[in-house]
């Protein structure tokens, strides 16, 4: 398994545990992913959707998905981690780097975040990886 898969697979892993205590109190669990652009998105949608599929979520059976992305290279991105928490995320991945977690960060500091980028820690989104402090958590960018 090449090492861009498994983070992959400890990402959506990890996105499995906050939904089933939610699930059971609010109907199905909404994952909100806030990526860079539509073209971005599909690519990632492809290969993450795959490992949700594998875990057994299927958006609409068990799941429901919003994604969002900028129209524009350089919009910010706050305003759409903001809808995402309006629309009722139970968690939210971040899958724009740190553009996309900080504007996540601030939207909401109760929901679980999960980022993907180069350097969490170096770029000050977490404390460190074995306890990233607060609601966010993630790792290394697999170079999509």
């Amino acid at each position: 398994m090449r090492r861009r898969d498994f983070v992959m697979l400890l990402a959506t892993a990890s996105l499995a545990r906050p939904y089933i205590a939610r699930a059971q109190q609010s109907g199905i669990p909404v994952l909100g992913i806030l990526g860079t652009s539509k073209e971005r998105d599909q690519y990632l949608w492809q290969r993450f959707g795959g490992y949700l599929r594998a875990l057994g979520w299927e958006d609409d059976r068990n799941i429901r998905v919003i994604r969002r992305w900028p129209e524009r290279s350089g919009d910010d991105m706050s305003e759409l981690a903001r809808d995402l928490v309006a629309q009722g995320a139970t968690v939210l991945f971040a899958a724009g780097g740190n553009p996309a977690i900080r504007a996540a960060q601030k939207a909401t500091s109760s929901l679980p975040i999960i980022g993907m980028t180069d350097d969490m820690v170096g770029s000050g989104l977490v404390a460190n990886l074995a306890r990233p402090g607060g609601n966010t958590t993630g790792g290394k960018h697999p170079g999509f």
